[in-house]
């Protein structure tokens, strides 16, 4: 997603569903009321784990491109760093399209593989 978000943005309602949309919710809130915004991009490498009717768990080692500024000066508010991340998710089909439901963090520093 690209752009500036204007919540509630319903951009995030059409990737994402249930916990996982209250917790992208609730973050830019907080990141608007602290005065920052999010710039940058996240590059996924999913691995799909098991699709059972209209559920599926993925396992995803992604890298974090997404970056904290002030909004007032374009300044950045934290590190600039790339970092990978592992984590479980769990998906749903909802409305016809494939939702992000819930992401559990597993751990800090993983290779992405190469497809």
């Amino acid at each position: 997603m690209g752009g500036e978000l204007n919540l509630p943005d319903p951009r995030l309602t059409e990737v994402s569903t249930g916990e996982a949309l209250r917790a992208l919710n609730s973050g830019f809130i907080a990141l608007k009321a602290g005065g920052e915004v999010v710039k940058g991009k996240v590059e996924l490498a999913p691995r799909i784990v098991m699709v059972n009717g209209t559920s599926a768990t993925l396992t995803d080692c992604y890298t974090n491109r997404l970056f904290r500024f002030r909004a007032d000066t374009g300044e950045p508010s934290g590190t600039t760093d790339p970092t990978t991340r592992l984590v479980n998710v769990r998906m749903v089909l909802e409305g016809g399209s494939w939702k992000v439901k819930t992401i559990g963090h597993e751990s800090d520093g993983c290779v992405p593989d190469s497809h």
